[in-house]
């Protein structure tokens, strides 16, 4: 089918228009919105916004409203220049460590990020540093996620990158610190101490704290702490500052930091951890390196045992190749009165000595015909009459030369 052949004039089409000209209707009050037809729309000249009455759900949306607008606006932060689509109902989320105000990014610290969190808020933002130790976090790139619903309701993880460990933040809502790390699911507790001094000789008082083998404790260093350094816990005496190695700290421990000590009994040593290894696997790792120790204590002794025992073997074999000289010693013992029992003989040392026991023309034996008593006189079982003489052959080895 061809096309019109005739068009519109401009005067004709412009006066279509005027005559179906769209007439919207007019909002004035909140009732005039219950009057819209599915499907129609209106206007209100006052505040400047249209509504649309949906004809499926019968709800009324206003897709320009200065509600809506506002409601965008709300989300703007003008500090940052940054459009936080995320802030919803009040509560504040942060995907950036730049969004958090007063940040002082160079000497940025797990404990002032938290610090300078609005509250309530939400931080959701990437770590990277060179040197956790220094910076409070337990490892140098991961995520961080902290929810702030006061200045005393905190909690807070790190995810590392690098190991793939969520390690969990312990926070000290009496003193709203965050004061170090623990790794997730960790069944070993760690007391929250503060150094009481600065220098090489350290003081750590806390009421909570027993000292025993593997103590763990989270110390927030008050002063700097210079090598060679003694840590003194409740006043059981200034015990060496050592890495997991045995090595003492031969650098500074500036102030501010948190750390990390565990108490190795085996070497009356306060023990400083990595941050950025758990308290589960710096203790694991002490206790392999005591089994190594005894393992190798043990191969020394056994060594040390075996050479002693080729010593004492090779001199007994010179000792038996050298001529001996035997001599025997003759004793007749005269039965007084019937008995069974023969005291000691004076000449003979058991153990050592060769005995023969002759009674009348028998060869007696030992263990079958007699025992010795503890006194080592003889008992026999067998008793003896009076005027019975009774045979010893006493066969003594002189020193081999």
């Amino acid at each position: 089918m061809s096309g019109p052949t005739r068009t519109l004039t401009p005067y004709q089409m412009g006066l279509l228009s005027d005559i179906f000209r769209l007439i919207l209707k007019e909002i004035k009050v909140e009732e005039d919105l219950d009057s819209l037809a599915p499907g129609e729309m209106g206007v209100s000249y006052t505040n400047g916004c249209f509504y649309v009455k949906n004809p499926y759900t019968g709800e009324i949306f206003t897709p320009n409203s200065l509600d809506h607008i506002t409601q965008i606006l709300s989300k703007y932060d003008e500090g940052t220049n940054i459009l936080n689509a995320d802030k919803v109902a009040g509560i504040k989320v942060y995907s950036s460590l730049s969004q958090i105000p007063q940040l002082p990014v160079s000497t940025m610290t797990a404990d002032t990020i938290v610090r300078q969190m609005e509250y309530p808020s939400i931080l959701y933002a990437e770590i990277n540093v060179e040197s956790p130790s220094g910076f409070g976090f337990p490892g140098k790139h991961g995520l961080m996620t902290v929810i702030k619903l006061g200045a005393n309701v905190v909690a807070a993880t790190f995810y590392d990158y690098q190991t793939y460990i969520t390690y969990d933040a312990r926070y000290n809502p009496d003193l709203e610190l965050l004061n170090g790390w623990v790794a997730g699911g960790s069944l070993i507790g760690s007391e929250y101490c503060e150094t009481n001094n600065g220098g090489n000789n350290i003081t750590i008082i806390n009421d909570n704290v027993t000292v025993s083998d593997m103590t763990t404790l989270t110390v927030k260093v008050t002063e700097d702490i210079t090598p060679p350094a003694y840590i003194n816990v409740n006043r059981m005496g200034p015990l060496p500052l050592i890495d997991i190695n045995g090595t003492p700290i031969e650098y500074t421990i500036a102030a501010n930091n948190i750390i990390m000590l565990i108490y190795d009994k085996a070497r009356t040593s306060w023990i400083l951890t990595d941050i950025t290894t758990s308290s589960v696997e710096s203790i694991i790792t002490i206790m392999n390196d005591r089994l190594t120790a005894m393992r190798s204590e043990f191969d020394t002794f056994k060594n040390q045992t075996a050479a002693n025992f080729s010593a004492v073997y090779d001199y007994i074999n010179t000792e038996l190749k050298k001529p001996a000289t035997i001599t025997p010693i003759r004793f007749t013992y005269h039965v007084s009165s019937a008995t069974d029992n023969i005291p000691a003989l004076s000449d003979y040392v058991k153990g050592l000595d060769h005995l023969v026991v002759i009674y009348g023309q028998t060869l007696l034996y030992e263990n079958e015909d007699y025992t010795f008593d503890p006194d080592n006189s003889i008992r026999f079982n067998f008793t003896f009459s009076a005027g019975d003489n009774v045979h010893f052959v006493i066969i003594k080895q002189t020193d081999r030369s």
